[in-house]
């Protein structure tokens, strides 16, 4: 099992190394209400996508929002280990901080959500609701443009596919299946300037049948 590559024992936040990734593993019930927020998804996976550090200003306009907005979910996010200051710049006489992601994904920790505990349950389902609305929307309006555009959504320069379908698996199956999908998902992750960013969310899970 992955251990912890670093440990804020203060503000409990957890750095997991797994998969060539680094995780943000949050422990406690105010970091899930901070990575919770839809604005602060979105603002975190901006600058997954930027490739390069944004100033607050940069990203309030990004986003459409005012730029005390965008420094207060900033600070809540450094707060928690998610994105970290990589440098300043004076701009207009006003020193500006340019950030950039901490880690690769933010999570729940596996010791975070406890059966009994209907507060963390609801928190940590309403961060996977926010998770795959913004995904929703994303691929919505993507397609959307794709359509108008009149091209098609397997064409190199309009690519959005959705796939649902039921596969089978071991428990055995299981554990292969997620050494090959990382494995994969490892050979697109970096970035590179010639190169166009795609959101994409996978899910596996019981059918309940």
């Amino acid at each position: 099992m992955d251990k912890p590559i670093s440990n804020d024992l203060i503000n409990g936040v957890k750095i997991i190394e797994a998969g060539g990734y680094r995780l943000l593993a949050v422990s406690s019930s105010e970091e899930l209400k901070i990575i919770s927020s839809p604005q602060r998804q979105r603002m975190f996976k901006l600058l997954q996508m930027a490739g390069k550090p944004l100033h607050g200003k940069e990203i309030a306009d990004k986003l459409g929002i005012k730029a005390p907005s965008a420094h207060f979910h900033l600070r809540k996010l450094e707060k928690i280990g998610a994105v970290r200051v990589s440098h300043t710049q004076i701009i207009n006489g006003i020193t500006a901080k340019y950030y950039a992601p901490a880690v690769d994904i933010m999570m729940t920790g596996e010791d975070f959500l406890s059966s009994y505990d209907d507060e963390h349950i609801s928190n940590k389902l309403l961060f996977t609701a926010n998770v795959f609305n913004e995904a929703k929307i994303a691929f919505v309006n993507s397609l959307g443009k794709i359509l108008r555009e009149g091209k098609q959504p397997l064409d190199p320069d309009g690519f959005a596919i959705l796939l649902n379908t039921i596969i089978y698996l071991s428990s055995e199956d299981i554990k292969h299946f997620n050494e090959e999908v990382n494995a994969l998902l490892n050979k697109y992750v970096d970035y590179s300037p010639d190169k166009q960013p795609y959101t994409m969310l996978l899910s596996v899970s019981e059918t309940g049948a």
